[in-house]
């Protein structure tokens, strides 16, 4: 199914898609305003701050399901976290 606005864009419909849904997602992407990102959702230290006090750790698993698991490793040399999913 496609559906058309008096624009003349058009859009290939999944099977099972009204073509309401279609017309309000076209509807929705026909602002001309700039695109504006969320707020942020995590407050980040400064890069000069003290590290915080705690156990050091060289690994973190996040135990979601797979495929999503993954363990983060520190890597002392780029000081960054290397992240590997489980397998």
């Amino acid at each position: 199914m496609i559906a058309c606005t008096r624009a003349s864009a058009s859009v290939l419909l999944e099977p099972n898609t009204s073509v309401d849904h279609a017309t309000a997602l076209l509807a929705s992407s026909g602002s001309r305003a700039p695109p504006v990102p969320p707020p942020p959702q995590f407050t980040y230290a400064p890069p000069d701050a003290p590290a915080p006090a705690g156990e050091p750790v060289r690994a973190v698993t996040l135990g979601f399901a797979a495929p999503y698991d993954v363990t983060y490793t520190y890597d002392p040399t780029s000081r960054t976290w290397i992240g590997a999913p489980l397998r």
